[in-house]
């Protein structure tokens, strides 16, 4: 065995050996070259390599490249968005012009934005993901939320409802929760500033790319609101071709129902054997005796009866044996759900001179969801660059949303007598025809009550939501103007201002005829059997509920922007100041007798507490109009800086300090420091690294 092994590796180094031998005979060089584009502009970062030696190089800012290569050799040029070339160098030669053709339907090198500067990957050393427009379309959604599910590695989307909208307003984290008690929401930044508005008002068919930012440099970079992550739209601009493009998308989704067979709930026999025996110890009986108004389930109810002599022993078996034929979810998708349906239709035209390029873009979405609700929405998107001069650039850009929304069927797990939800809810007779549920009161208890003054006390689900509907109508306007001027090739100086303006007006009518009006006007009634009179304190007609609210943001910034290369090194650093303000207005309230034709509302008394019906319990009639207003200030001074030696060393830092109007707080704890720091080392860059397994590999680490 050891034989083989001494025959082996003389074998080996035989062959190294001659393979040495013939580089050396060929003699070596330096080799010199420079690598354009079909566009005759320059190519930064394009690797050349050598087949018989190995060695690598890479361009420079300028496309100059030099490597030591052997008398006859052949190079390879790669880069990403170019088709790779294959060349045969000899020595000597005079310097290598070399032409990359523009590889079809690739995507030019990753560029990360992250709202201050645009990156190269290699300058930064955060946890960045970018998601570009091609991985976007090939998502369907109504919004660029639904777009985003199961492409972003780090983004967890929870499909709850929201129950604080001050501390969220969308339902998706970044690498989980940062902060406690305030808001759990990632910050959003469109086009390079905080966007105050819902993220599903932004039209995806509009978005040129996403950049999450992760970890602590979102932070350094934005500052506290960054604690959770930041999300960084960037909006689409003119085409880069001369001339005028039009383009046109219409797309039809439709869906299944929810399977709510899938959701776990408890056999309906083993359910019902269950509250028999809580009936038969006593654990009803304190409801029973004191609230008997109050609702208990179907079972309960049939207990009860039966217990009481209302109904004979062959009733209760036929009651309990029609429960058992019952089934809450399937009952719930048969009635209540329907085939979920989404239009999107899209205009972009684009168009582009020598020294201007602009985008108009317009969308219109029309969704009818699975509960009967409907959605409407028009985007309109328009951007501008103007070139007025080599060394100045304006820019502006204007997003209209304007969207509808109108309510439709409620909810699975909205059906509970009390607190309680059963398996075997039936929302229709033998027959087909709707039949009342037992959601607060008991309804056969409540009949008898005063039945010749009160209103109904009954609620019928699959009539009801036909009678108390919901309405909401959202405009915003969010404009940005940004000024560019290079006095120098190395320096920019950047001017930009932000002003955001959204309006939401929400209303819900509940006629005469819906169980919420009727039950309010029952409840304040006050009887008198005495006199013999009846007092209406809430005014039979309709109920409106009316609520408004309005965000008005700015945000100016001025911002230098530095970017040098010296031999080795290059070198980005951003230096800058902004001041914004977030200003949030809203108002809420209820009005009674309310009719829309003629149109009409009765005074209340809000402040009044009234003996309520049926328990006697004191109460103010509810909506009372309240008024909101938080305005808050802020002022950010930031600096970054990015320095890469020979294209694989990286170092990077950012520091902030954020100040803030916050009330109550100290004068010290009004500014806050941000910062972070980071290093990196692009291995597959290295003349001893080659693996096919991993052919980029870059180590990166982060403080802050």
């Amino acid at each position: 065995m050891i034989k083989y092994k001494i025959i082996l590796s003389v074998l080996i180094i035989s062959v190294l050996m001659s393979v040495g031998s013939a580089i050396a005979q060929q003699g070596k060089g330096l080799k010199r070259g420079r690598v354009w584009n079909s566009e005759k502009k320059p190519v930064r970062g394009a690797v050349i390599g050598s087949v018989v030696t190995g060695f690598r190089a890479q361009t420079d800012d300028k496309g100059f490249f030099e490597m030591l290569t052997v008398e006859r050799d052949t190079l390879t040029i790669s880069h990403v968005g170019y088709e790779k070339e294959t060349i045969t160098s000899f020595l000597p030669a005079e310097l290598l012009n070399i032409v990359l053709t523009t590889r079809d339907n690739v995507i030019d090198e990753v560029e990360i934005n992250t709202g201050y500067q645009t990156l190269k990957p290699n300058e930064i050393t955060g946890s960045i993901q970018v998601i570009d427009k091609e991985v976007l379309n090939e998502q369907m959604g109504v919004n660029i939320l639904d777009r985003l599910r199961n492409v972003s590695s780090g983004l967890l989307f929870d499909n709850v409802n929201l129950e604080d909208n001050n501390r969220q307003k969308h339902n998706f984290t970044v690498r989980g929760l940062s902060t406690i008690n305030g808001p759990i929401d990632p910050l959003i930044v469109l086009d390079g500033f905080i966007y105050e508005g819902n993220i599903e008002n932004i039209d995806p068919n509009n978005v040129e790319s996403i950049s999450i930012l992760k970890d602590a440099a979102a932070t350094s970079i934005w500052g506290a609101r960054a604690g959770n992550g930041v999300v960084v739209i960037t909006s689409k601009k003119g085409s880069a071709r001369d001339g005028i493009q039009i383009s046109f998308q219409q797309s039809l989704l439709t869906g299944q129902k929810s399977d709510y067979t899938n959701l776990y709930e408890m056999d309906v026999s083993d359910y019902i054997a269950i509250e028999e025996m809580l009936f038969r110890n006593g654990y009803y009986n304190n409801q029973l005796n004191r609230n008997p108004e109050r609702s208990v389930t179907p079972m309960i109810s049939i207990l009860n009866k039966r217990q009481k002599g209302v109904i004979t022993a062959d009733d209760s078996l036929r009651m309990v044996n029609g429960l058992l034929g019952n089934s809450s979810k399937k009952a719930y998708q048969e009635h209540f759900l329907q085939t979920p349906a989404l239009m999107q239709s899209f205009l972009g035209i684009a168009r582009t001179t020598d020294n201007m390029r602009s985008n108009l873009g317009i969308g219109y979405t029309n969704n009818h969801g699975e509960n009967k609700d409907r959605s409407r929405k028009l985007n309109l998107h328009f951007n501008n660059s103007l070139q007025l001069s080599e060394k100045l650039q304006v820019d502006v850009n204007l997003q209209f949303t304007n969207q509808n929304m109108h309510s439709g069927t409620p909810g699975f797990r909205t059906f509970t007598h009390g607190s309680k939800s059963v398996p075997y809810t039936a929302f229709t007779d033998q027959t087909g025809a709707p039949v009342p549920f037992d959601l607060s009161y008991d309804r056969e208890f409540m009949a008898s009550y005063s039945p010749e003054h009160l209103m109904s006390w009954e609620y019928v689900p699959l009539e009801d939501y036909k009678h108390s509907v919901s309405n909401t109508d959202l405009t915003e306007w969010y404009t940005v103007a940004n000024m560019r001027y290079q006095p120098f090739k190395f320096l920019n100086f950047n001017s930009g201002f932000q002003i955001q303006a959204q309006n939401v007006n929400s209303y819900a009518d509940h006629d005469m005829d819906s169980y919420y009006t009727r039950t309010l006007i029952n409840q304040f009634t006050e009887i008198d059997h005495d006199q013999n009179t009846v007092t209406y304190n809430i005014p039979k007609g309709g109920i409106r509920k009316e609520d408004r609210s309005t965000v008005s943001s700015y945000t100016w910034r001025n911002q230098l922007d530095f970017t040098k290369t010296w031999a080795d090194f290059d070198v980005k650093s951003i230096l800058g100041a902004e001041i914004r303000q977030n200003k949030a207005q809203g108002s809420s309230m209820q009005v009674y007798g309310y009719n829309s034709d003629p149109l009409r509302t009765v005074p209340v008394d809000y402040s009044k507490p009234y003996a309520t019906l049926p328990t006697g319990a004191s109460y103010s009639i509810l909506g009372s109009p309240t008024y909101s207003q938080t305005l808050n200030r802020f002022v950010s001074l930031y600096l970054n800086g990015s320095m890469i030696y020979k294209r694989k060393y990286g170092f990077y830092a950012s520091l902030r300090r954020d100040g803030a109007n916050i009330f109550g707080a100290k004068t010290n704890d009004q500014w806050v420091p941000f910062w972070s720091a980071g290093g990196s080392w692009e291995l597959s860059q290295e003349n001893f690294y080659r693996s096919d397994l991993l052919p980029y590999l870059k180590l990166r680490a982060t403080y802050g």
